[in-house]
C-alpha cells in the first residue's frame, strides 16, 4: 500500500516518526519517536557482519517505560494499523544509572503505601 502522507514526510525531513508502541500483549499504546539509524559500528565490524542489520529503529520513548529488556518484542502501531515488531537489541540508560528518582507513575509501591 502507499505509506500515509505523516510517513512521507518525516521520511523526508529526517525526524522520524511519531508511532504508538507496545511491548507487552495487551498493554495500554504508548507513543515513541522511532527513527531509522545505522547499525553499531561493532555489528558491521564482525566477521562476517550480519547484513540483515544494515538499518535498525532507534525508538525513544515519549514517556518512561519500565522494565524494557533487550530480546522483548516491541511492536509498532500508526493509528489502529500493526507496521510490525522486532526484538529489542539494547536500551539507553536507566533512570538508576542516571542518578535519577523515579517518577511516580513508575515507582514500585512500598509495604504500607
Amino acid at each position: 500500500g502507499t505509506p500515509c502522507p505523516e510517513v512521507l514526510r518525516a521520511s523526508a525531513t529526517g525526524e522520524g516518526w511519531r508511532l504508538s508502541y507496545r511491548t507487552r500483549h495487551r498493554e495500554k499504546l504508548g507513543f515513541a519517536r522511532v527513527s531509522v539509524v545505522p547499525p553499531p559500528v561493532a555489528v558491521m565490524q564482525q566477521s562476517p557482519p550480519d547484513l540483515s542489520l544494515t538499518r535498525v529503529l532507534r525508538v525513544a520513548f515519549e514517556s518512561p517505560h519500565r522494565a524494557v529488556a533487550p530480546g522483548q518484542v516491541l511492536v509498532l502501531y500508526h493509528g489502529e494499523v500493526c507496521l510490525g515488531g522486532g526484538p529489542i537489541s539494547g536500551r539507553g540508560p536507566s533512570y538508576w544509572e542516571q542518578c535519577k528518582t523515579l517518577p511516580p507513575s513508575l515507582a514500585i509501591p512500598q509495604p504500607g503505601d
